[in-house]
């Protein structure tokens, strides 16, 4: 539905989609190297209250999904050499945390 939805400086979404009733906000992070840690690990508590309050931008915008479900996923990718290893995590985000 949409993709890279910036909440100005207070959030980010890097997609936005819908799978049957159900909202689908999705963190994306890419990982060359091991340096900085695993995708996972990108994800922080600050990470999650910045991808919650771009989320409720994001519905208060779209009131025509306000009735739908929703929730966070995670899509990891990172390199061991030449090739990529995607992790997807569905409901990253306790629903009680939004």
């Amino acid at each position: 539905m949409e993709r890279n939805f910036r909440a100005g400086r207070g959030g980010e979404i890097d997609i936005v989609c819908r799978k049957e009733e159900t909202i689908v906000f999705v963190e994306v992070k890419l990982r060359k190297s091991f340096t900085k840690g695993n995708p996972r690990e990108s994800v922080t508590s600050f990470k999650i209250k910045r991808m919650i309050f771009a989320a409720k931008c994001y519905l208060n915008i779209h009131r025509e999904f306000s009735d739908m479900n929703y929730r966070f996923d995670f899509i990891g990718i990172s390199y061991d050499k030449d090739t990529p290893k995607i992790d997807y995590i569905e409901n990253i985000i306790e629903s009680s945390e939004f």
